[in-house]
Formats: C-alpha cells, sequence, structure tokens
C-alpha cells in the first residue's frame, strides 16, 4: 500500500508539474540588432531571444588582430537621430566620427580624395551635373523622408516607389560614369544594382553618399571606439530576458488557445517552449519558411516578394598601412565595391605599422544567389590581385586575412515596396500574437532595425494588454 500511494503521489506531481509549463510573454526570434532591440524595448515583459548561431549581433559582428577590432559586417552609421540617437544615449554609450576625410573614389586604378574627389569625372559640365544631382536628392529626400519612414501616405511621389534608379536616372539624362558611381554605391550599401532598386527608398542613401569637394574636411560618419559591434554588446547586456545561442528554430505553432509553440534546436537536442507571443526577426525568406502556415496568404505572398543580396567582407591583415587617402574608397570598375582603413580610428596620425585594410564585395546583382560559394582561395587572389594595383608590394605584406559571407545581406528595396510594406504592417496575421521586425521591414540600415524593433515592441504590449 505504502509503494502504491507513492506512485500515485509521483503520478500527480508530474501531471501538475506538466500542466505548469512555463510560457513566456515573448519569444524573440533571431539575435541580431532587432532582436536584441525588440528584447530591449520588451524589458519589463519576461523574454526569451532564441539566436541560432552561438554570439548575437547578425551583420554586427567582429573580429580582433593584434590589439585591433575590426568589423565583418557593418562599418559604421550615419549620424545618429531619433530613435537610434536615444537608444545610444541611454545605453551610455560613447558615439566617435571618423576622422576625416572619410571618403575617396577610384577609377581605373587611380584614387580621388579630398578637394579632388570629382576629377574622376571626365569634365567641369559633368562635375556640375553631378552637384546637381546631390541638390535634388536632397531636397527629395526631405520631401518623402517621411513616407519611406512609414509616417504618411505615398500621395504625389507614388510615382517614385514605381520607378527603378537607373529608370529616374536615365530620365534625368545623368551621366554614364556618375551612373556608374552610384550603382557602386549601391551594390556596396545594399547589395543590388540601380535597376533593382527603388528610387523612393534610395534617394535617401544618395543625398547622403554623394560627395561634395569642399566638405572634405567634415565627417558624417559614426562608430563607437571598439566598433559597431558595442551597439548590439550593450543591447544584450541591458536586456533582462534570457538568450539561448545556437538555437536554430524551425518550426513555429499557433495552438487553439492562442499560445505560440516554437520548436528549435540546440546541441542535437529538440526543444520546444510556449509564450503568448512572438517577434520573428529573421530575414524575411527564413520568416517565410518559418511561418507557412500561421499567415494569411496574403502576408505570405508580400513576405515571399522581398529578396536579398549577398556580400563576403575581407580583412587583409599586413605588415604596413596602405590606405591613407580617406577613411573609404568606392571602387568603380574592381571587384570589391570598397575598401576601408579599418584602423583609422584605433591608430594616431601618421601611423604606418601593422594595419588592416577592409574589402567589401557583393555580386553584380542581388539576383546572383551563387557570389558567395566561391571559395576562400579565390575571393583572396582577386581581392590581393587587385589591391596590387593600387600598393604596389602590397601582397608582400600580406600576414593573414578573415573573410566573412553573409547570404541575407540586405533586403532589396524593389519597385513597389512601399505596397509589401503596407500589407506586411497592417495584415491582421502579423499583428498578433506573431510579430515581424527587421530591416526589411522598415529601411535596410541601422535605424531601420531598430525602429522596426521599437514598433514590434510597442505592438506585443498592447497585444499583451489585451489578452490579460
Amino acid at each position: 500500500m505504502k509503494n502504491l500511494f507513492i506512485f500515485i503521489i509521483l503520478i500527480v506531481f508530474t501531471q501538475s508539474t506538466l500542466g505548469q509549463e512555463k510560457i513566456h510573454d515573448a519569444v524573440i526570434v533571431g539575435g541580431g540588432l532587432a532582436g536584441l532591440s525588440s528584447a530591449y524595448y520588451l524589458n519589463n515583459e519576461n523574454v526569451l531571444v532564441l539566436e541560432k548561431n552561438e554570439a548575437t549581433g547578425g551583420r554586427i559582428i567582429d573580429g580582433q588582430w593584434k590589439g585591433f577590432h575590426y568589423p565583418k559586417g557593418t562599418e559604421y552609421m550615419g549620424e545618429p537621430d531619433g530613435l537610434l540617437k536615444k537608444l545610444i544615449n541611454r545605453l551610455g554609450l560613447e558615439l566617435i566620427t571618423v576622422p576625416p576625410p572619410t571618403d575617396g573614389i577610384s577609377y581605373k586604378n587611380k584614387i580621388y580624395s579630398k578637394d579632388k574627389i570629382n576629377d574622376f569625372l571626365p569634365n567641369e559640365e559633368v562635375k556640375k551635373q553631378f552637384m546637381q544631382l546631390q541638390r535634388k536628392f536632397e531636397m527629395l529626400d526631405k520631401a518623402t523622408e517621411d513616407i519611406v519612414w512609414g509616417n504618411q501616405p505615398l500621395g504625389e511621389y507614388a510615382y517614385l516607389d514605381n520607378m527603378s534608379v537607373k529608370e529616374w536616372l536615365d530620365k534625368q539624362n545623368i551621366h554614364p560614369l556618375i551612373q556608374q558611381y552610384i550603382n557602386i554605391e549601391n551594390l556596396g550599401l545594399f547589395g543590388a544594382n540601380n535597376a533593382e532598386l527603388s528610387i523612393l527608398y534610395n534617394i535617401n542613401e544618395m543625398a547622403y553618399d554623394i560627395p561634395d569637394p569642399e566638405d572634405y574636411l567634415e565627417s558624417e560618419v559614426y562608430s563607437f571606439p571598439n566598433g559597431m559591434i558595442e551597439l548590439s554588446e550593450a543591447l544584450q547586456q541591458q536586456m533582462k530576458g534570457d538568450i539561448e545561442l545556437g538555437a536554430e528554430v524551425i518550426d513555429i505553432k499557433k495552438r487553439s488557445n492562442n499560445l505560440i509553440e516554437t520548436t528549435y534546436r540546440q546541441k542535437g537536442t529538440t526543444k520546444t517552449v510556449l509564450s503568448k507571443s512572438i517577434i520573428v526577426t529573421t530575414p524575411a525568406p527564413i520568416a517565410h519558411k518559418l511561418l507557412k502556415n500561421e499567415l494569411s496568404s496574403k502576408a505570405m505572398n508580400n513576405l515571399a516578394r522581398i529578396d536579398y543580396g549577398q556580400y563576403f567582407t575581407v580583412n587583409i591583415f599586413t605588415s604596413e598601412r596602405w590606405l591613407s587617402e580617406a577613411w573609404t574608397i568606392s571602387n568603380l570598375d574592381n571587384f570589391f565595391t570598397s575598401i576601408y582603413d579599418v584602423t583609422r580610428m584605433q591608430t594616431p596620425v601618421g601611423h604606418n605599422g601593422e594595419s588592416i585594410i577592409s574589402a567589401y564585395i557583393p555580386a553584380l546583382s542581388a539576383k546572383d544567389k551563387d557570389f558567395i560559394y566561391q571559395t576562400d582561395d579565390e575571393v583572396m587572389k582577386k581581392t590581393t590581385q587587385e589591391l596590387e594595383q593600387f600598393f604596389p608590394g602590397f601582397s608582400k605584406s600580406v600576414l593573414g586575412c578573415d573573410i566573412q559571407r553573409f547570404k541575407y545581406a540586405y533586403p532589396v528595396f524593389g519597385k513597389g515596396y512601399y505596397h509589401i510594406l503596407q500589407t506586411l504592417r497592417t495584415d491582421p496575421s502579423t499583428n498578433g500574437p506573431i510579430f515581424l521586425a527587421g530591416d526589411y521591414m522598415q529601411f535596410a540600415v541601422v535605424d531601420g532595425a531598430i525602429y522596426s524593433a521599437h514598433t514590434a515592441a510597442k505592438k506585443v504590449k498592447k497585444y499583451l494588454k489585451s489578452i490579460d
């Protein structure tokens, strides 16, 4: 009888324990900038972040070599304002500017910088058109900024959302070499070319990126003492929820009681967690796969329309410093779209010793999905050969390298993207208990990831109140 009594007690205890399975207020899929920011803005809730990699940060990841920090992904940001500025201040981070001159342009293996930066253009007439274009972009930026950030309807600017950058530039009769410069900038910034991007979502960046020779002593490029990694590290330190690393989400299901069941693999073990809500911050193609049975057909169709560009970053460690004309050089006719003097902010003026030079290498089209499958040897060989054209003797100074691949580098904000965003933001199936965040939900820049996270967190809080 005694053994039977103990057996009954164990059954009751086991059933009671199973019935009290922990339920999180929110599960966040993805520990990149959008995921960490979502968790930060939900600090008063019981949150769990699931990140498939062994480190958080997403595209904001870095490495170290001989005391230098180097970015493997996002290098910098423009001058922070709005939500991003508030967040940086709240996190207590030290914001620094990259020492000028920041910009340079190379064409036919010659580097142009400082007040001669526009000398790559053939004559004064084309240079004048270049500066007129920059002013036009600035005026259009002021007129469309609230539209791009979702605070105003398209109105009279609807035509811009349905026109590619190339179509718009052709209509303006912009010189081919200027168009080539803008194309290279877009490949480096967004992993997509002029024909693939909507001019509406390109105006802001081009207003910022076209250099003015008279302003070469000014810097509009910002980071932190140890690089952009400080932002993701600070967010992780400040959040109160839990983070599971090496946790690859494989399935998301909405139960009949509106609880979300999230299944993930971690170190060979399959685990399941329950939550009242979920924010999916993965790239759109992964979100599409995970949510295949949980969103409306309309939302799924729009998620499927979002393409991504790919790119490599190649950080090359050298015995001496080679790049000093500017912090970054945009390359109009090379394998890489840009190179960076990584150690510029970490060394004194005139430093000529051991250094790091970084190259950004995207495909020529976002449609090229095989680009990142080149071997390390192939990538390094091409990169080194072309740097040798700028800097004779460069290859002999190479001490090593670090190559990083991004399969889902940047969402392509193509023609008609405004309507994709409107659908994904307003569709009932993405407004509880499932929510979406990430730069594809706002704009493919650091600010976009933060803004989308803030929006998703507000929606989650509202939803949780409605079900309590």
